[in-house]
């Protein structure tokens, strides 16, 4: 017997209204009812030339600030089109299904503005796509013409149609109708124009970020059966990241990670829409890449938003910009499609880790705001969206996250073909959510709860109710079902046991990796579920010397305390997203000793103990600041430290991540630590502001400006370089007005390559020093003290030209410091 799994549709699945993922979902739900649905059309109404509404005080609609006003406007919309949908079909509420009739309703009407069928909130969208048609075609990575990535914007509001469009259709058949005019009209005028676009003119504009285009068209051929949209999904298939991956290479290092995996969900799309199989060669690369070779035990990825190489996860310890909540959103979307595909439950153990660790700790329940990137460098901290001023790109895929947890929870197992229609009904448990599900095909609802309980052990009940057509209880009909419950790999031990009916653990090799319970029972009957879970100790990937511990699936970490905590709710600056106190020192961390790891504490609270050593801070001496050890004071001290799960950390510094003496090497890891802190201190914490060339966040940060340039990646470096006649500029900001000092970061490779350097309209000329570092030459110029970061914008434009003769040197990184 074969089993095919069918996940259950949100509006049948309801959270336990008093667990984490309940709290969380209530949080996102208020979050995207306080957003202002005429401030989100704004840039659209801008676009098509019709008139903004007035607010309460009779004032015209103002636009959303941060992203929203900075060149991507309209991205949100997008996103809020498709939480609306998600909310709908998992609350049922009213309110959701009310906005997303009004923006439905009102984007046709911006459409209706225009002869052309386009809608979009895109600055100078006239200007972009009639330089597309002309095949005048001028790209880098986040850059179009001139436009912040346009077709990544212009793929949210792709993807909130087509949510709407299906989301709707069961019960608001009104909004699925308008949501479908508008994306299909929509459809028709891209392909109109890209009939216009030479192949070499499309292939340039791919290598700027365009989301999921090939997804959604891959979705729209699917709805729709018009061979157009297939033939655009397949032009959407970037042969620069596609061709490599489907040879089965690793090309990921050096790439901006979330710009890639929406590709790659475009590119499972046509594995089922064509049956190629290099679409799902491509798929397999890419998932075997970041999920075996990239990825922290929290199931997310990417340094400051790239892919660092798998060898190196030294960035990912010392960074403030540790791993993004976009990326963990495409990611889970493109584990529980393979899985429903596939049924193999390396899928879903991913699903359940990065569900469980990462997405639901990336809400504040309590803060009420969304995390744009999660730190794992110990002691640090995350920021959380301020709901009318921050419009990240993270906020965007929050809004929806939150909405999605009950899409897994439950799955209707089917049987094959062939299988006799009289067989018990089937139902697969894949998560340990409390929850509940409406199997109304069964006539069976389902509870379930599920806790931490004493020490190792977790606690939880299936309860079954035989129900009537109309959800009743059916207390005088008896149900035969079979519970497909899985079993995880964190589980040492699984017991069941059974009241109010009949149950057995039956032989059934139908789906690998759960445990088949045949069950019989009249009214209500209850399965108890107990697990005996795992205490695992997971090092990063690159085999370094730190180390995560997860009780079964979830991530614990150290609670460090509310001190500077900087920034800690964004505002609507650029950089309001990182979180930009103190680093705090690493010289003291608790080394975790061997594999001496205490699960077994018997409390009832899902902690866990694990030995560490501290070293002996007695008479260190008053210079001796936050713990910070005298360089050579060998002495340790033996410690017992809790560890709590990290999702229930909010609004306090923590740590994942430990420095682990795996091998009795306690001293050399603290002279490394040590090692750590003393650079630092050297460079680190006397920069005033840094704009690391060729990323994409830091130079969309920092207003880049350029002509004749271009942006590439050489030996794990980042880099910007003018052409003969080019220059690029940057915002550079001294907040405290300390800065003496520019540095100008180059590959060391480029040593003879003139360049020009201005800050404003006055050239430095005046080099103090070029020493070398590695790979990279470091250039210093002495400026004023306070001299830089003045005016309204409290920023200074610093500009990198080649003199005319040849290219300037590749530039790395562009710095202020302080003496």
């Amino acid at each position: 017997m074969s089993v095919v799994f069918r996940r259950f549709d949100c509006r049948d699945v309801s959270l336990d209204e008093r667990g984490p993922y309940a709290r969380a979902q209530r949080t996102g739900a208020r979050y995207v009812l306080e957003l202002d649905p005429d401030r989100l059309l704004y840039p659209f109404r801008q676009e098509c030339g019709l008139d903004q509404p007035t607010d309460a005080e009779g004032n015209p609609v103002r636009a959303y600030p941060n992203w929203e006003s900075m060149g991507m406007g309209g991205h949100i919309c997008g996103h809020y089109l498709s939480a609306l949908a998600q909310f709908w079909s998992a609350t049922g509420r009213s309110e959701f299904r009310d906005r997303a009739d009004y923006v439905v309703r009102e984007l046709e009407r911006c459409q209706q503005a225009r002869a052309d069928g386009y809608v979009g909130g895109i600055p100078g969208s006239d200007r972009l796509f009639s330089r597309l048609r002309g095949n005048d075609v001028q790209a880098q990575s986040f850059d179009l013409d001139g436009s912040w990535v346009p077709l990544y914007n212009l793929h949210k509001l792709f993807a909130g149609l087509l949510d709407c469009w299906q989301a709707f259709a069961p019960d608001a058949p009104v909004i699925a109708q308008t949501a479908r005019r508008v994306v299909t009209r929509l459809a028709d005028w891209w392909c109109a124009l890209s009939d216009n676009m030479t192949d070499e003119s499309f292939a340039m504009m791919l290598r700027c970020e365009f989301g999921g285009m090939n997804e959604s068209f891959a979705e729209l051929y699917r709805l729709t059966g018009d061979e157009r949209y297939l033939a655009q999904a397949q032009r959407f298939c970037q042969s620069e990241l596609f061709d490599r991956l489907a040879a089965g290479e690793d090309c990921l290092t050096g790439l901006h990670a979330n710009t890639q995996i929406p590709k790659v969900l475009g590119y499972e799309r046509l594995a089922q829409a064509t049956g190629d199989s290099r679409y799902d060669r491509a798929v397999n690369t890419f998932w075997d890449s970041v999920v075996s070779h990239r990825s922290v035990s929290i199931g997310a990825h990417s340094v400051a938003e790239h892919f660092h190489p798998t060898d190196d996860f030294s960035s990912m310890i010392t960074s403030r910009q540790g791993v993004e909540t976009c990326n963990s959103y495409n990611m889970s979307k493109l584990a529980e499609r393979l899985f429903l595909r596939t049924g193999a439950m390396r899928y879903l153990d991913f699903y359940e880790r990065v569900l469980e660790n990462h997405i639901l700790s990336s809400v504040g329940t309590s803060e009420r705001g969304f995390v744009y990137f999660t730190p794992m460098r110990p002691r640090h901290y995350r920021v959380y969206s301020s709901a009318q001023e921050s419009f990240w790109c993270c906020v965007g895929s929050g809004l929806e996250n939150h909405a999605r947890y009950g899409r897994l929870i439950y799955a209707k197992a089917a049987p094959a073909q062939g299988v006799s229609e009289t067989a018990a009904p089937a139902l697969a448990v894949n998560l340990f959510i409390p929850s509940s599900v409406r199997w109304c095909e069964a006539g069976v609802d389902i509870r379930q709860s599920y806790a931490p309980g004493a020490g190792r052990l977790n606690e939880g009940t299936l309860t079954l109710t035989a129900t009537r057509g109309d959800g009743s209880n059916n207390a005088d009909s008896t149900r035969e079902i079979r519970l497909y419950v899985r079993h995880p790999w964190w589980a040492e031990d699984v017991e069941y046991t059974f009241d109010g009916g009949d149950g057995r653990m039956i032989s059934d090799n139908a789906v690998p990796g759960y445990d088949c319970l045949q069950v019989r029972w009249s009214g209500t009957m209850t399965v108890h579920i107990r697990h005996t879970v795992k205490v695992t100790m997971e090092p990063l990937p690159d085999g370094s010397a730190w180390v995560s511990i997860l009780r079964g699936p979830v991530v614990m970490a150290q609670r460090n305390g509310d001190i500077d905590l900087q920034g800690l709710r964004g505002d609507d600056s650029r950089a309001g997203h990182i979180a930009s106190g103190p680093l705090m020192p690493m010289s003291d961390l608790p080394i975790v000793q061997g594999y001496e790891v205490n699960g077994d504490t018997g409390r009832f609270d899902g902690t866990v103990d694990v030995t560490v050593t501290v070293p002996d801070m007695h008479d260190a001496g008053p210079d001796c600041m936050h713990g910070d050890a005298r360089e050579n004071d060998e002495r340790e001290l033996t410690h017992r430290v809790t560890l709590v799960p990290f999702a229930d950390i909010e609004a306090s510094r923590y740590t994942i991540y430990l420095p682990w003496a795996q091998h009795d090497d306690t001293r050399q890891i603290r002279a490394h630590l040590r090692d750590i802190d003393a650079q630092e201190a050297s460079s680190d914490m006397r920069v005033c502001d840094e704009v690391r060339c060729g990323e994409q966040q830091s130079e969309v940060d920092h207003g880049y400006c350029a002509a004749g340039d271009e942006q590439g990646y050489a030996d794990d470096t980042h880099y910007r370089v003018a052409h003969r006649h080019g220059w690029f500029s940057y915002q550079i900001k001294d907040w405290e007005r300390s800065g003496d000092r520019l540095i100008v970061a180059l590959l060391a490779d480029d040593e003879q390559h003139p360049y020009q350097l201005l800050v404003g309209d006055t050239r430095l000329t005046k080099r103090a020093v070029r020493r070398r570092e590695g790979a990279l030459l470091l250039d210093e110029y002495p400026v004023p003290r306070g001299s830089l970061g003045v005016g309204d914008d409290m920023a200074s434009c610093v500009k990198i030209s080649a003199d005319g003769t040849s290219d300037s040197p590749r530039v790395a990184a562009v710095r202020l410091m302080r003496s």
